[in-house]
């Protein structure tokens, strides 16, 4: 009699008995698909978590300061009761007053110092600080995060929005506090906060990512009917769930996001992050699901060829899917795979060659 001893085990089986009601289908005619979009985006932005309230954002600016090309603010807004979420905003240096520029939302994925043996170190030179290389005071952050996204967006005329994930940046607790030798904070923050049993980290990721948007759209330099979206890993992830939500976002650059739910949890290693778990998705959805959602607002999915988490293939598997919704749509051009050689990072060039190219129109 043949026995299962391991999660691995598990999860095989639990796979092979999938039939996802909402899965990605590769048959679908337009008419097909405006119903199946009807249904599964409300379906989506339910599962996301139970999230918290919200408050007045009562935002305010903390540090105003002048770079090569940019002009920086730090500001911080209320998000939920007992959070606060800072952020910075990159201003083109030749933005005019009352003039509205295209902004460019910049979600940074997993950051901090890896230091042995205590594993990844967060504090507040993670973050909103990697992707705009700027301290919470204004200094220079020495990591150059995907080649300066942040600030060559900005140079290219976008303004750019960068905030910080709760246990992340300014929003991580003292490192000595954060510091765990089997896991990361994303990891604890969940467990945390399911000893109340309020909230979920989804859900408040979530919460905070829309009030980011809010915020975003509350400023009168921004072209609120233009706004783009970028991140990676953890934050192309999160790229991916809010655009599909978010008819906000009019543009999306979701990098190295694991598009393959199967292909993750069974692969080489498992490395699931309660940050980016929703529970129960997997039964009744896929990834390519989600990116498909999106149509047919422009869409670039890119895949590094060396990535460590997920095979080119099984990654482009799900991208492929993708791209015929598009096609069948009628608008294949707004829907591209980049497959570049690189690791686990966005491929900056054409990232903005495409945020060039449709945030602009």
């Amino acid at each position: 009699m043949n026995r299962s001893y391991t999660i691995l085990d598990y999860l095989k089986h639990r796979f092979e008995s999938l039939d996802p009601e909402f899965a990605c289908p590769d048959a679908m005619d337009r008419d097909t698909y405006q119903v199946w979009h009807r249904r599964f985006v409300p379906k989506l932005r339910q599962s996301l978590g139970r999230r918290p309230d919200s408050v007045p954002l009562n935002p305010e600016k903390l540090v105003d300061l002048a770079l090569p090309g940019i002009r920086a603010e730090k500001i911080v807004f209320d998000s939920s009761p007992a959070m606060s979420v800072p952020a910075w905003i990159l201003l083109p240096e030749d933005l005019e007053p009352g003039q509205k520029r295209p902004a460019v939302f910049l979600i940074v994925g997993h950051s901090g110092k890896n230091v042995e043996p205590h594993g990844r170190i967060v504090d507040e030179t993670s973050g909103k600080a990697w992707g705009v290389g700027l301290n919470p005071d204004g200094s220079s952050c020495s990591t150059h995060y995907h080649n300066d996204i942040g600030q060559k967006l900005c140079r290219a005329g976008f303004i750019v929005y960068c905030q910080d994930f709760l246990g992340f940046g300014e929003r991580a607790a003292p490192p000595h506090y954060m510091r765990n030798l089997w896991t990361h904070s994303c990891n604890l923050l969940g467990q945390a906060l399911v000893h109340f049993d309020e909230l979920d980290l989804t859900g408040v990721h979530f919460h905070d990512l829309t009030r980011g948007l809010d915020y975003l759209q509350s400023r009168p330099d921004v072209n609120s009917g233009h706004i783009g979206m970028i991140g990676n890993s953890l934050g192309g992830m999160w790229t991916n769930l809010l655009t599909a939500v978010e008819s906000r976002v009019q543009v999306a650059v979701s990098c190295c996001s694991y598009p393959n739910f199967r292909a993750h949890m069974l692969g080489e290693k498992m490395c699931l992050c309660a940050g980016q778990t929703i529970p129960g998705m997997v039964r009744w959805t896929d990834a390519a699901a989600v990116m498909a959602a999106i149509a047919p607002r422009p869409l670039l999915m890119q895949v590094g060829k060396h990535d460590s988490g997920m095979s080119v293939q099984d990654a482009r598997s799900s991208c492929d899917q993708v791209q015929r919704i598009y096609e069948m749509l009628g608008h294949g051009d707004r829907c591209a795979v980049d497959v570049f050689e690189g690791v686990h990072e966005i491929h900056t060039a054409t990232a903005l060659a495409w945020f060039q190219k449709w945030l602009r129109k």
